[in-house]
């Protein structure tokens, strides 16, 4: 996923388990994560048909905020690979489907960008694998924390970063459940609340990363 200046981050999610009452096998739900975002005022992308438009919008930060669902295996490899593990951050990943959702948002004199990523495995052991992975590979320059809460895995990451307007806060999770992913990674400028990085963490009902702050 692109990391951009002084913007915020790539912003992925994978859903598992944010219905109410689901069980722990029960994937995360993209057709909740369009409602939230819908909600938010975030639609989707109508750039063009297919995924290779959504990644050159998405990675300009001049585009506007929207969501793009794979058609199939292949597009949910590429946006994936081109988007979501552009620069190698995230472990390799044999997905069939990804719901990605890139927001950007003015605030001050900056561009934060959050990306709220879902995308599903053949099934939960190519999951557990990749969170597995992912864990491994934390930094541990950063302030990190794991742990199981109400039938999902998380891995949250929080730093203090920089911008134009000054200190902000560079947040991420990773969250598994079932045979789904869902990644959320951006910036959030200090003492500005209910941004879209508030926002989705809330709506999706998952451990925040600002809580390490």
């Amino acid at each position: 996923m692109r990391k951009p200046v002084c913007a915020l981050i790539a912003f992925c999610v994978f859903v598992s388990g944010i219905i109410t009452g689901c069980t722990s096998s029960t994937p995360f739900d993209k057709e909740a994560v369009k409602t939230y975002v819908g909600m938010y005022g975030i639609h989707e992308f109508t750039g063009g048909s297919n995924a290779d438009s959504a990644i050159s919008s998405f990675s300009s930060r001049q585009s506007r905020s929207a969501y793009y669902v794979s058609k199939d295996a292949a597009e949910a490899k590429k946006l994936y690979k081109n988007y979501v593990n552009e620069n190698n951050y995230y472990p390799k990943a044999n997905i069939n489907d990804i719901i990605v959702v890139a927001a950007k948002e003015q605030v001050l004199n900056s561009v934060y960008e959050t990306d709220c990523c879902v995308f599903y495995f053949d099934d939960k052991s190519e999951a557990k694998a990749y969170y597995d992975a992912y864990v491994s590979s934390l930094n541990s320059d950063h302030t990190n924390k794991t742990g199981y809460k109400d039938g999902y895995a998380y891995a949250i990451t929080y730093s203090l970063s920089a911008n134009r307007d000054g200190n902000c806060d560079w947040m991420k999770g990773v969250y598994l459940k079932g045979n789904s992913i869902l990644l959320i990674t951006g910036f959030s400028p200090i003492g500005i609340v209910d941004t879209f990085s508030d926002y989705i963490y809330h709506s999706l009902n998952v451990i925040d990363p600002a809580t390490l702050k």
